[in-house]
């Protein structure tokens, strides 16, 4: 938008603040000011000065660049439909996301892949287990590979941009927006467990690739009904894949057992229970409907990786971690000196201090001469 009136700026903070779910009240004590003060601020009465507006961001975790910009129009559009039900957290986080991605694209570049034409939605369990293995084919995944490091594959392969942070217990699983045609972000709440967080991640890239416009999710479907649960479906396909469980499943079963069976698959392809007891159970009825709760309520434990020679991974999305092609990105930007250190270190979200920035390249005084001979 253009330079915003007291009336326009007042308002983006009003419905950010609501967003939040903070009174006047409460954001005025959080920022030292009167509730009074809020109120002729949010009606345009009186001016917000730049001190002012930057301890409001703050309070209501957003940038201060949030209250001078439209937001996407999938914003706008999820917001008029979904009213006060809308998942307040996420859509915050999906509105901030947007604005670094634009911010950086308008000044350097992102590096990563483009989103394919639009992929078909799966319309049967089949067609969801095909989508399943043909995004396992186009990450170039071997028949027995697992599906790590989704962030960068996501990013370098299919212009999805995956973030995580800690949204809390009551905030949906994630969310995801089509930024344009060739590239999509999304969010994955971080409060989750690791195999949810990675389930979560995985069905949020299948609404990238039907090109969905706008998704918040609280939970992953437990029916075989909508679309919802075919994206389930998808993704456990794409995290399972049916050859390699309906080979090794079976065979380290009546090796060591069910639970041990169950421990190492999980370990190896880094679910958790509830999704690999559906996986076998459900989807590819390897397992006895009756050892389904049997199978998600294993719990695995540190003797389970030093028993059976596990490997204990990093995890994958947990507290704020960003894709990688993201991150080259601003600090190509911040060595150019294109971004100042503070807004770097704003984009990188505390993933990088002022202390680990790069230096920048220092000019030579005879340099001068290059542009004034």
């Amino acid at each position: 938008m253009d330079v915003p009136t007291p009336e326009q700026l007042g308002l983006q903070i009003a419905q950010a603040r609501e967003r939040r779910g903070m009174t006047q009240e409460a954001l005025a004590h959080s920022i030292e000011l009167e509730r009074s003060t809020i109120s002729k601020i949010e009606s345009g009465a009186r001016k917000v000065s730049a001190i002012e507006l930057s301890k409001i961001a703050r309070a209501l975790h957003t940038s201060m660049a949030s209250f001078f910009r439209s937001p996407a129009p999938a914003i706008v559009s999820h917001r008029a439909e979904q009213g006060e039900e809308a998942d307040s957290v996420v859509d915050m986080r999906l509105e901030r996301l947007d604005g670094f991605i634009t911010l950086i694209r308008r000044i350097g570049s992102l590096k990563g892949g483009a989103l394919p034409s639009p992929w078909e939605r799966p319309d049967t369990v089949g067609e969801a287990e095909n989508m399943g293995s043909r995004l396992r084919s186009h990450l170039r995944l071997g028949d027995a590979e697992p599906l790590t490091d989704i962030a960068h594959r996501a990013a370098e392969s299919l212009g999805c941009y995956i973030f995580s942070a800690e949204l809390g217990e009551d905030t949906a699983d994630a969310g995801s927006m089509l930024l344009d045609e060739a590239t999509a972000v999304a969010v994955v709440n971080a409060s989750r467990k690791p195999g949810r967080r990675r389930l979560s991640a995985v069905h949020e890239l299948g609404h990238a690739l039907v090109q969905d416009e706008y998704t918040v999710d609280w939970r992953t479907a437990t029916r075989d009904d909508g679309l919802e649960s075919r994206l389930d479906r998808f993704a456990r396909a794409a995290l399972l894949p049916a050859a390699e469980l309906g080979r090794s499943f079976p065979e380290s079963e009546a090796r060591e057992g069910l639970r041990d069976a169950c421990v190492r698959i999980g370990s190896r392809f880094r679910v958790d229970m509830t999704t690999l007891a559906i996986r076998l159970v459900r989807d590819l009825s390897l397992a006895g409907v009756d050892s389904f709760d049997t199978i998600r309520q294993i719990r695995t434990t540190k003797s389970d990786f030093i028993r059976l020679n596990l490997v204990n991974p990093p995890e994958e999305f947990a507290g704020v971690t960003q894709p990688l092609l993201y991150q080259q990105a601003v600090l190509r930007l911040f060595e150019g000196e294109r971004i100042s250190a503070q807004r770097a270190v704003e984009l990188l979200e505390g993933t990088v201090d002022f202390e680990d920035l790069p230096p920048r390249p220092e000019g030579r005084a005879e340099d001068i001469w290059d542009f004034i001979s």
